[in-house]
């Protein structure tokens, strides 16, 4: 919220230049979490060598609904920057694929899940951020433009629209039950864990 996108982007040139010192040859990097489609110029700069850095994947920005992240605490009536792209509907996660793609995204990044429930059992659950539905039109476009989807997804049904949908890959995936992993294992969906200490 206090940084500008070109100050970002300095700090990135910076940190491939550290990740590429420290061994990492190549890497994915899941979205810029607000900075539009900074990845892209970095992605590029190392591409024609003007900056050290591991050769890179990048998937801009995020795609999320309404409700599906936010900066939470605020007052309705107060317009809070977004650090994702808004997509409710198949057409409008169709529209944001292309979009994404057209500026040079290798690969997309949808928030899957992002705020909990306790249903009745008193476990808590994920909630789901799109509809099958709006998962398989993002899946879709994507494999038209020959890329592939990373879902943050932690449990849930979102999580299970994810994997039935057919994304690459689940990131996060903390509370992942069985049926998620045998399907996970049937479709070859990678997961990309979060360890916890």
């Amino acid at each position: 919220l206090k940084d500008s996108y070109q100050y970002r982007t300095i700090l990135a040139v910076l940190n491939v230049k550290k990740d590429l010192e420290a061994g990492f040859t190549a890497m994915r990097h899941v979205e810029t979490e607000g900075a539009m489609y900074s990845d892209v110029d970095v992605r590029n700069a190392i591409n024609q060598g003007l900056i050290p850095g591991p050769r890179l994947k990048v998937a801009t920005r995020g795609i999320s609904t309404t409700g599906g992240y936010a900066l939470e605490g605020y007052a309705p009536q107060v317009t809070v920057p977004m650090g994702v792209q808004i997509a409710d509907g198949p057409y409008e996660a169709r529209k944001a694929v292309r979009e994404q793609f057209n500026y040079g995204a290798d690969l997309i990044k949808i928030y899957g899940t992002d705020r909990y429930s306790f249903p009745p059992n008193g476990k808590e659950v994920s909630v789901a951020n799109f509809s099958l539905e709006e998962v398989q039109a993002i899946v879709d476009e994507a494999r038209l433009k020959g890329i592939k989807v990373a879902c943050h997804a932690y449990d849930g049904p979102g999580l299970h629209y994810c994997i039935d949908a057919g994304v690459g890959s689940i990131e996060h995936g903390i509370q992942l039950d069985d049926d998620a992993i045998r399907k996970m294992v049937a479709k070859g969906t990678y997961l990309v864990p979060t360890l916890q200490v």
